[in-house]
């Protein structure tokens, strides 16, 4: 993965309700079609996830999470909730089938499981409404079939 470049990125929030991501640099259309595969699959197992609303080869649009904060905002105000969200999301994305879609990593142990694995699980990509309750987990651009510790450790 090449998480230490800079993608060329950009989220940005229209006036219609939606968000737009659009995944820029080299593999920006793989980046998006994955994204917008795993969120898909994500909301037909019904795990938090924004709706997508539509995609078009770099850039995928979903359902803005109004109101939603941060995991990364609420660690220093409430680590436990968000450290406890982060496993028991990563517990019931990893029992669940892959996406037919999702390529296997090149990471994965010999010896691991190959479950599903969000990619980039951590605290700025969960988003909490106002009773600190998950609402949604968002960037499934890295999502892949891999080993399941590569969620608990990024």
């Amino acid at each position: 993965m090449d998480r230490g470049k800079d993608r060329g990125n950009r989220v940005t929030r229209r006036g219609d309700g939606t968000v737009v991501k659009h995944h820029g640099g080299p593999g920006g259309p793989q980046r998006a079609a994955t994204a917008a595969a795993a969120l898909r699959a994500a909301a037909g197992h019904d795990l938090p996830v924004p709706e997508v609303v539509g995609s078009d080869g770099r850039s995928l649009t979903m359902a803005d999470v109004d109101g939603a904060t941060s995991g990364a905002v609420l660690l220093g105000r409430a680590p436990t909730v968000v450290l406890r969200e982060v496993g028991a999301f990563a517990a019931r994305l990893h029992a669940l089938p892959p996406p037919h879609e999702l390529h296997a990593s090149s990471a994965a142990a010999a010896d691991a499981p190959a479950v599903w694995v969000h990619g980039d699980l951590c605290p700025v990509n969960l988003l909490f409404d106002q009773d600190d309750a998950l609402v949604a987990v968002v960037d499934w651009e890295d999502s892949h079939v891999g080993d399941p510790l590569l969620d608990l450790v990024w």
